[in-house]
């Protein structure tokens, strides 16, 4: 006990034992295992095939989300939210180049596609391993899309299929939640 009175401090649980227990003994097995949390790591999707954030209307989305009526984001986010968009469209369009100039009619076919989305929500969940935040981050930045899409024009043929999204993307972040 006099080790115990000169160190202070010290934790004094830590002394009250003549030697030191084994912690099998104390403890059951199961809590003794390495967490599954090191062992299967998220993969995260930076990694994931994507169109290049250099073409036309990359660029008139970002400038878009950077403005007042846009969204007022700053340029960080907006870039952020572009790639989750050219990374969405690529996973509908896997056998396009990556240089592939995105074009309005790509991105009306990708964002308009109801069971492209569900796949891809799978897929970010089962392959990706991404938690319900982070599927709802892309879900989000492909609302900002149909805004963007919106607010550039809307044709008449793809009012309809747009708004269906819109509903799909809606209901989708909400059972998230």
């Amino acid at each position: 006990m006099t080790a115990i009175k000169a160190r202070g401090a010290v934790e004094s649980w830590y002394y009250n034992f003549e030697k030191k227990p084994d912690v099998r003994d104390v403890f059951p097995a199961a809590l003794l295992q390495p967490t599954t949390a090191r062992q299967a790591r998220r993969r995260m999707t930076w990694d994931m095939p994507s169109f290049s954030p250099k073409c036309k209307l990359t660029k008139e989305f970002v400038s878009w989300i950077c403005s007042a009526g846009g969204g007022g984001k700053d340029m960080n986010q907006a870039e952020q939210l572009c790639k989750k968009i050219l990374k969405y469209c690529k996973y509908c369009c896997p056998n396009l180049d990556e240089y592939f100039e995105v074009t309005r009619s790509v991105v009306e076919y990708c964002v308009g596609s109801v069971e492209h989305l569900q796949k891809f929500m799978t897929f970010l969940e089962e392959e990706c391993k991404l938690a319900s935040a982070g599927v709802i981050a892309y879900l989000q930045s492909l609302s900002h899309c149909l805004d963007f899409l919106r607010f550039q024009e809307l044709r008449a043929d793809s009012i309809a299929t747009l708004v269906t999204t819109e509903v799909f993307l809606s209901r989708a972040k909400q059972c998230l939640r």
